[in-house]
């Protein structure tokens, strides 16, 4: 999947978002974040993500999880853990 890929500076995760915008449907988006975990500058989000595939236009849900650090106001850390196996179905062709 082209939006899934390590990344470190600021600019790499504007690009991720860019790039997961060119893959999927707009207006098709969809998610619940039932659990946020705040420790200090830590927090941990728990959900799951509802997308519609430009290419194949197959809907999947995966669960993700998000991992932050907020200091001084701004995330520092953003790391994503997701069931990607779903949205790399989606994408295959049949």
């Amino acid at each position: 999947m082209p939006w899934s890929r390590a990344r470190s500076t600021r600019a790499d995760i504007a690009n991720h978002f860019r790039t997961i915008a060119e893959f999927r449907v707009p207006g098709e988006t969809a998610g619940s974040t039932p659990r946020i975990l705040v420790d200090g500058k830590e927090a941990v989000v728990l959900g799951d993500i509802r997308q519609t595939l430009k290419a194949t236009g197959r809907p999947y849900t995966a669960f993700r999880a998000l991992h932050l650090t907020v200091e001084d106001g701004l995330i520092t850390r953003y790391a994503v853990y997701k069931d990607s196996l779903t949205a790399a179905e989606a994408l295959a062709e049949s």
